[in-house]
């Protein structure tokens, strides 16, 4: 990787200059479940204006999928790491190169409320 580098750079790149990564079990990363949290359906949050180019609109985002606005970013990243909807997308496996589709098929089996929650909605 660092002659790749070398060569697509043209600059020598040290041993160092590789950083890696660990990676955390979900069990390790997510917050526990919280069943409290709202689960709009698809069809709501796609009915939300754009959140970018919406005064408020961000907010009205967090409220609709979070129950609370965007003024404390550490309430919005334990609610995100508790959501339903979060354990569940991180549960099919989901990456990058993963067709949605798969994704979808496997979390049918591993979590079926997901199917149940995007084909009923």
């Amino acid at each position: 990787m660092l002659d790749v580098a070398s060569r697509v750079f043209g600059t020598y790149f040290p041993d160092d200059a590789v950083i890696g990564e660990d990676r955390r079990e979900l069990s390790v990363f997510l917050k526990p479940l919280d069943a409290s949290l709202p689960v709009p359906s698809p069809g709501e949050v796609a009915a939300l204006p754009d959140p970018a180019a919406t005064a408020g609109g961000m907010d009205r985002l967090a409220r609709t999928v979070l129950g609370c606005d965007t003024s404390d970013a550490r309430e919005l990243g334990r609610r995100l790491l508790a959501h339903p909807v979060t354990h569940d997308l991180l549960a099919t496996g989901w990456t990058s190169r993963s067709p949605p589709r798969r994704c979808w098929a496997r979390s049918r089996r591993v979590r079926p409320g997901v199917w149940r929650w995007s084909r009923t909605r």
